[in-house]
């Protein structure tokens, strides 16, 4: 709990506050998780504070709630081009991807610690719970990778291309986990990554962590890296 605490707070998740009035204050519990290798023995005990987001209310608290799913028509099509053409192919992972969400409305949560009544917690970032997590994390997902030149396909809105003469890419959202194909791997062509800073030290999230060829962005604050494998 303590790791997870002192995260949010090195995060800047929420700032304490005067309890403000007539304003909803959302309530949080904390969920407990024990996490098993692959024998079944225990590897590492989780715990996540998470915001009891069924008491938000539509209108007040939040507004858009709608995440776009990709059709498997879409991910049989992609795997059908990258065996007729033999392009390469590569699966991630983005760990704690709705909390880089950009949180849009004012948010009031009580003290996961309960100390002083008389404060509570405004949240300038997302946690787990809220209605609109997963909608803020896909439209900031939709603005970067656009901004690195991948238009969004029309016919489904979790596909980005990118079609050159040379180098085709192909990008399949599904939630937080990414399908990319393409020709070369080479930046902005590349897989991207959230990187955050634990107790200090760096550490790229994903499932390519390469210490040569990372080019580092930025956006809004938030520190994103995109991979060049050097090809």
């Amino acid at each position: 709990m303590q790791e997870e605490m002192d995260a949010l707070i090195e995060n800047n998740t929420w700032s304490p506050v005067p309890k403000p009035q007539n304003k909803q204050i959302i309530n949080n519990k904390w969920i407990f998780k024990l996490k098993l290798d692959e024998e079944g023995n225990p590897l590492k005990y989780k715990a996540r504070l998470v915001a009891k987001g069924y008491t938000q209310i539509k209108g007040f608290d939040y507004s858009d709630t709608y995440l776009p799913v990709v059709n498997i028509i879409t991910i049989q099509t992609l795997l059908a081009i990258v065996n007729q053409r033999n392009i390469r192919l590569i699966q991630m992972n983005m760990t704690t991807a709705f909390l880089n969400g950009i949180l849009e409305e004012e948010l009031y949560m009580i003290q996961p610690d309960d100390q002083e009544n008389s404060l509570v917690c405004k949240l300038h970032k997302l946690l787990y719970g809220l209605k609109q997590s997963s909608n803020c994390w896909n439209k900031r997902f939709n603005n970067f990778i656009c901004q690195q030149d991948l238009a969004r396909s029309k016919s489904d809105q979790c596909l980005y291309v990118k079609l050159n003469d040379d180098n085709n890419l192909y990008l399949l959202l599904y939630v937080d986990d990414v399908l990319m194909a393409g020709n070369s791997m080479k930046y902005p062509h590349g897989p991207i990554f959230f990187r955050e800073k634990s107790n200090g030290k760096q550490r790229v999230r994903g499932d390519h962590d390469h210490p040569r060829h990372e080019r580092w962005i930025e956006d809004d604050g938030q520190e994103l890296a995109v991979y060049d494998d050097g090809e």
